[in-house]
């Protein structure tokens, strides 16, 4: 379960990284 939640979060991590960096 933990790796699966770590996994989400990575993911989201990696496709609000460059949306973030975008919009500055």
């Amino acid at each position: 379960v933990v790796t699966f939640k770590r996994e989400v979060y990575r993911r989201a991590l990696k496709e609000l990284a460059p949306r973030l960096l975008t919009r500055d």
